[in-house]
Parts: C-alpha cells; sequence; structure tokens
C-alpha cells in the first residue's frame, strides 16, 4: 500500500508541476488474453482485465511519455482431454503493474492521430490461485486452491501498445507484454505473456 501511495503522489505533483498544457490525467482500462510459457508446456491463454490509472506529459515534436497504476487479472488456462475424460486448469494471478512508456503521435485528420509506445514494467504480485475442473467416470468434479507461494512476488518485462486517440482525450489500443522474470520458485522457467486491448479517457 506504501508504494501505490507514493506513485499516486508522484502523478499528482506532475501534474501541478507541469499544467495541464503538457500533463493530462485520466483512467483506463480493458481486457487481457493472458498465458504463462513454462518452456516444457504450452497454455492455453486465459481471459482477464485490468484497469486503473494513467498519467501522460506531452514532450517535444509529438513525443510523449506516460506513467499508469493497473490492477492486472493474469493466468492461463491448461485444458487436456483422455478418452473422454477432460481435465482442466485455471491459472488467476493478479497484480499491481506500473508501465512507463515512451511513445510517439502522429495526427492523421483534425483531432485524430494515431499512436505507438513501448517500455518496461514492474508487476507486483497480489494473490494467485487454480482452479480445477475434471470431468472423468461420467462425473464433474471441481477444486481449487490459493497458490501465492509458489510465484516469486514480482515480474518485470517489456510492453508495446498501438492505437487512436480522438479529440487528445478518448484513445483505444492494443498492446502485447513480454515478461523477463522467471515466475517460478520450482525450477521451472516460467514468463508472463499478455495481450490486451484496452481504452484510455484523460479528463
Amino acid at each position: 500500500m506504501k508504494k501505490l501511495t507514493i506513485i499516486a503522489v508522484m502523478l499528482i505533483v506532475s501534474a501541478a508541476a507541469f499544467g495541464q498544457s503538457k500533463f493530462k490525467f485520466g483512467v483506463t482500462g480493458g481486457m487481457n488474453l493472458s498465458k504463462m510459457d513454462f518452456k516444457v508446456i504450452t497454455s492455453d491463454s486465459k481471459i482477464g482485465w485490468n484497469a486503473g490509472f494513467i498519467g501522460e506529459l506531452s514532450i517535444a515534436n509529438n513525443f510523449y511519455g506516460n506513467l499508469s497504476l493497473l490492477y492486472s487479472n493474469k493466468g492461463y488456462k491448461l485444458e487436456e482431454k483422455d478418452e473422454g475424460d477432460k481435465f482442466i486448469t485455471k491459472q488467476q494471478a493478479n497484480y499491481i503493474e506500473v508501465p512507463l512508456h515512451i511513445g510517439y503521435k502522429l495526427p492523421v485528420a483534425e483531432n485524430i492521430s494515431i499512436l505507438g509506445e513501448a517500455g518496461p514494467y514492474a508487476g507486483f504480485l497480489v494473490n494467485s490461485k487454480w482452479k480445477e475442473e475434471d470431468i472423468y467416470d461420467g462425473e464433474k468434479h471441481k477444486d481449487s486452491a490459493s497458490n501465492k507461494d509458489e510465484f516469486k512476488k514480482i515480474d518485470v518485462g517489456l510492453g508495446i501498445k498501438a492505437g487512436i486517440e480522438f479529440s487528445q482525450r478518448i484513445r483505444l489500443t492494443v498492446g502485447y507484454d513480454w515478461g523477463l522474470a522467471n515466475l517460478s520458485k520450482d525450477g521451472f522457467k516460467t514468463h508472463n505473456r499478455n495481450f490486451n486491448v484496452g481504452m484510455v479517457l484523460f479528463f
């Protein structure tokens, strides 16, 4: 909580320092399509979501930088079939994420710009849980448990985004995040992978 407070204060101070002409603040949210790369196992993507706040500073010559504070629901889905039996495992991992991006806007029409941005992110694991849904012997079996202790608390990676902005207030984006940190404590190399689509509304 102390880290989140510090980040929020940084955004507010930046807004006051640079003024509305250069700095803008908004809310953002969207859908995640995430999975974990295990190297030895190919997992399926799981639908999740993200939501939070964004502060953006115009630099010069259409360049800009932004800092976001997000709550992001990630994880993976693993489905196996064996002679009519089905085994489905869903892993949920929730993070507080802080992406820092540098981008460029290209005006293409009045009040419309296309943009591209990239940069690093840091993620802090809040909680994680797995759910299992098995169908065998003609019956459905369910189980679930918290497994936060199986994962490292910090994830770092790189992200890219492309999008379109209307009237400098509404933005639609698509992006992809590559997790660089090994998340597993068990010796298996495990990395987050996440495709996302989102919307930003600046005040």
